[in-house]
């Protein structure tokens, strides 16, 4: 199994491998192994935590999501991952705060 994309925080890891098909190593009445397409994203928690498919975005990011038809890209396979730091709401609240007080603050000076 090749490991093609990862992402950590903390002790979390987020990652995608690369396609694989497992098919030919499933046993008649026995055990089935699944395919991977490349498309699915797992999330590991810790030691004794299950790894399970990412849920974000109104997705749940396994075999059966269709990367290709969902997103309009040309391959199933997720080569990169990558996240973005969005503020929350208290934090803008406290940043016009501050920044509203510094203008009242800076008018009262003139004067």
């Amino acid at each position: 199994m090749d490991l093609d994309a990862m992402m950590t925080f903390n002790e979390q890891v987020t990652f995608s491998i690369r396609p694989i098909d497992l098919s030919p190593f499933s046993q008649p009445g026995g055990l089935l192994l699944p395919d991977f397409d490349g498309g699915e994203i797992f999330l590991y928690d810790g030691p004794g935590i299950p790894t399970s498919f990412l849920v974000h975005g109104g997705y749940t990011w396994d075999t059966a999501l269709d990367i290709m038809g969902t997103f309009g890209v040309p391959s199933e396979n997720i080569d990169a991952l990558e996240s973005v730091s969005v503020p929350e709401p208290g934090s803008l609240l406290l940043a016009a705060c501050g920044a509203l007080g510094l203008m009242a603050w800076r008018r009262r000076r003139r004067r």
